[in-house]
């Protein structure tokens, strides 16, 4: 099993005030559905709807999922994993993009599991890394993942106004085989209410401008974050 989660996030923020739309980061599940009420990406209704599993959009029309030639060649739908609910898989490596087809999806969350059972992940099992690039109206945040093995970890992002909103995502496998890993989706159309000393730090990075890199080493955490104005 891995010792550690780490991540590193590059953000390019549009040179206009602060409290316009903050983007607050989450690691943990249960805090961002809290702060965002939340709820599934319902990938498909019974019986599902995409027998090929090529390029589709959901059933609510919201988000459309797209395969990138060349990586991957089919995405899975099915109940395999120990996440609960429909999960996505796919065929090749775990790339693919979503175009947001509504202007008012202002949280996004991912919960990622890879497992090291043989079953599950269909072949020989090699460690993953995905980098995973969340695109809205003004700027873009990317940020390279390695989940812990045979436990589901999560990455969500949400705006506190409606004048930012997420518009694309882009998922990479950069590190792995074609073996499989799980995914589950969230979204809403609500906007983050942050608590006071996020709002502090918020200010701080964007005034100073400075790095910072989130990595968790056996339960520690420490945080990495680049700002710079894309204008």
């Amino acid at each position: 099993m891995k010792k550690f989660f780490e991540y590193a996030c590059l953000i390019c923020l549009v040179a206009t005030p602060l409290l316009v739309a903050m983007p607050i980061l989450y690691e943990n599940k249960g805090a961002f559905v809290a702060a965002t009420n939340a709820t599934s990406v319902v990938l498909a209704t019974a019986p599902i709807a995409y027998p090929e599993f090529s390029n589709f959009t959901i059933p609510d029309g919201k988000l459309t999922f797209k395969l990138v030639p060349g990586l991957s060649t089919r995405f899975d739908i099915d109940y395999f994993s120990p996440l609960q609910g429909l999960d996505l898989a796919l065929s090749g490596k775990e790339s693919f993009d979503i175009i947001f087809n509504s202007q008012s999806i202002y949280a996004f969350g991912m919960e990622i599991f890879e497992p090291t059972d043989p079953i599950l992940v269909n072949g020989t099992f090699e460690e993953s890394t995905f980098e995973i690039t969340f695109v809205t109206n003004w700027a873009s945040y990317t940020f390279v993942v390695e989940p812990p093995n045979d436990i589901p970890c999560f990455l969500g992002i949400g705006f506190t106004e409606n004048t930012e909103w997420l518009t694309q995502a882009y998922t990479r496998e950069i590190v792995g085989n074609i073996g499989n890993e799980f995914l589950q989706l969230m979204s809403s159309t609500q906007t983050v209410v942050p608590e006071l000393s996020t709002i502090f730090l918020c200010m701080l990075t964007f005034f100073i401008s400075r790095v910072y890199i989130f990595s968790k080493n056996q339960g520690h955490l420490s945080r990495v974050m680049q700002a710079h104005s894309r204008r």
